[in-house]
């Protein structure tokens, strides 16, 4: 036989029970949200050389390699032959914050990296020992390292402007016309044989 109190005690629970089944048959199904995608960082750089030249189709593969190893968080938008600036004037622009890169002619700026442009201009048997050396000195020489900082920019690499091509008088076809030609070049680590 039931007491009062366990009908009380029945109909309580019952009633709980049914509140709670509502509760969940009403309830519609919330599911964890990833956190919003943050907008990519989008670095500008400005180049002076155009964007088919071999420095260029290096650095183009340099910035595809930060997009995919960053997962696109980081994009770099390339400006080709002098479109934001030109080659006198992005070392001002990134120094000053304008852009966040830009390839930069050193010999362009010989009074702001004297030292530098001085390790430029020093006669390497080759050009594949000058750039082995260069940034090694840059790293371990306060002088050179102090060039960069002094002009609030930071070395990423480096890289030499290939010989540009020749203009000449004579029409030539193939490679046996230049037989004999006196032909100017920068220095001894440009000619090859």
């Amino acid at each position: 036989m039931c007491t009062r109190q366990s009908k009380v005690a029945l109909l309580v629970f019952l009633s709980l029970f049914l509140v709670i089944v509502s509760m969940l048959a009403c309830a519609k199904p919330t599911y964890a949200q990833s956190a919003p995608k943050s907008k990519p960082i989008e670095m500008r750089m400005a180049h002076f050389q155009p964007e088919q030249r071999v420095n260029m189709v290096g650095i183009k593969w340099w910035s595809d390699q930060v997009e995919k190893r960053t997962g696109g968080r980081i994009l770099i938008k390339h400006y080709f032959a002098e479109k934001l600036a030109g080659a006198m004037d992005i070392l001002p622009l990134v120094r000053q914050g304008g852009v966040e890169m830009g390839t930069v002619g050193l010999s362009y700026h010989i009074s702001e990296f004297p030292l530098s442009c001085l390790v430029g201009d020093y006669q390497w048997s080759t050009i594949d020992e000058y750039f082995w050396v260069w940034p090694r000195l840059v790293e371990k020489v306060p002088a050179l390292s102090d060039e960069f900082r002094k002009n609030n920019i930071k070395l990423l690499s480096q890289g030499g402007s290939p010989p540009y091509g020749m203009a000449l008088m004579k029409d030539v076809k193939n490679l046996d016309g230049l037989k004999n030609l006196k032909v100017r070049v920068w220095g001894k680590p440009y000619p090859r044989e």
